[in-house]
């Protein structure tokens, strides 16, 4: 009987602390909408690329984070869909305020029919982004890119 109960109450024990794990928080979360043009190659007319597209960002407190980015693209006569979430991981190596973003996951949605080669124009991937995180008076962070400002945000 001692034996039934202790691990009964071993059991319960187990299942609490499983369930008491930390699941991250959003700490950040923004929404902006960039609309850019941009020459691709040497005939600058035929190859003009635009996009207009909504980015909703996110920034977890266990230094991950994910960016939603949606609508259009249109390049060469071409219409194409933009649905994407980027995932990434940021660090403050020697705080200093400088962050690096460097992108770990990018998963393409269903309706999503941006090439490969044309997303690459829209976001590069392959390189780290460099940010700073400035909070501001209130709840509100400035994110900063090489003197650029990007994204205000509140924090959540």
């Amino acid at each position: 009987m001692k034996k039934i109960l202790f691990f009964m109450v071993s059991l319960v024990f187990v299942i609490l602390l499983g369930f008491n794990k930390k699941n991250p928080s959003i700490i950040i979360g923004c929404t902006a909408e960039f609309t850019m043009m941009k020459n691709i190659g040497v005939n600058e007319l035929k190859n003009k690329l635009n996009y207009n597209m909504n980015v909703n960002l996110f920034f977890y407190d266990n230094n991950k984070g994910f960016a939603l980015f949606s609508g259009v693209a249109d390049f060469s006569g071409q219409r194409y869909l933009i649905n994407r979430e980027v995932r990434f991981s940021y660090t403050d190596l020697d705080n200093d305020g400088l962050h690096t973003l460097k992108y770990t996951k990018i998963v393409k949605g269903h309706s999503d029919t941006t090439t490969e080669d044309l997303w690459a124009n829209i976001l590069d991937v392959s390189r780290n982004l460099y940010i700073s995180l400035n909070q501001l008076p209130g709840d509100l962070y400035l994110i900063k890119s090489l003197q650029t400002p990007e994204f205000v945000c509140n924090k959540t």
